[in-house]
């Protein structure tokens, strides 16, 4: 489990920075020497880790969910520009009056 997330955790950054390349954004070099550290650590936790029980191909689930988790963030600011740029939130809350009577309470807020 401990494997999966590690591998999860550090796929992530390396998948964002294939798929800003792949959409014509150049990474950093930052980015280079971090993806770097993430692939030789991934790799050396599943070499090192078939002597506690971890499968090679067991990897795979982790990697699917780093590369989702990639592309979810680089759709976001898509699906934030799309919108109207209005938000309209409404809070109930139960309160006492002074009467000792429970009452709803409604605040509506605008962004």
């Amino acid at each position: 489990m401990a494997v999966g997330t590690a591998v999860t955790i550090g796929s992530g950054p390396a998948f964002a920075g294939l798929l800003a390349t792949a959409l014509d954004k150049r990474p950093s070099s930052r980015w280079l020497l971090a993806t770097a550290g993430a692939v030789v650590g991934c790799a050396a936790l599943v070499r090192r880790g078939e002597a506690a029980g971890v499968v090679p191909g067991g990897i795979l689930p982790p990697l699917v969910a780093g590369a989702a988790r990639a592309a979810k963030l680089a759709i976001r600011p898509a699906r934030i520009g799309g919108g109207r740029g209005e938000s309209h939130v409404a809070v109930n809350r139960r309160e006492t009056a002074p009467n000792g009577r429970t009452v709803t309470v409604e605040a509506r807020y605008t962004f």
